[in-house]
């Protein structure tokens, strides 16, 4: 299965860099809406307060960037090939 390295950036949730694996066929949207349910990882969860602020997915070969928006409707392991297994 592949994982990719997330950093969330939320109020709720102090996660630097984390790697989470990829579920087969899952858009970028579900699989953040996923993540921060705590559905895929128990470490990333956050409130509701953290689930209204604005969503903007970026993909990197590496941390330091540089980091690619990416559409929330693409398919993730085709996002991770095309851009890099960071996302931020």
């Amino acid at each position: 299965m592949p994982v990719v390295s997330v950093r969330i950036k939320a109020e709720s949730v102090k996660v630097d860099w984390i790697g989470v694996p990829i579920p087969k066929d899952i858009t970028v949207r579900q699989f953040y809406e996923d993540l921060i349910a705590g559905k895929i990882v128990s470490e990333v969860r956050l409130d509701n307060e953290d689930h209204l602020q604005p969503i903007k997915a970026e993909f990197s070969s590496n941390k330091t960037g540089p980091f690619n928006v990416v559409s929330m409707e693409c398919n993730m392991i085709e996002a991770i090939e095309a851009w890099g297994n960071r996302l931020k």
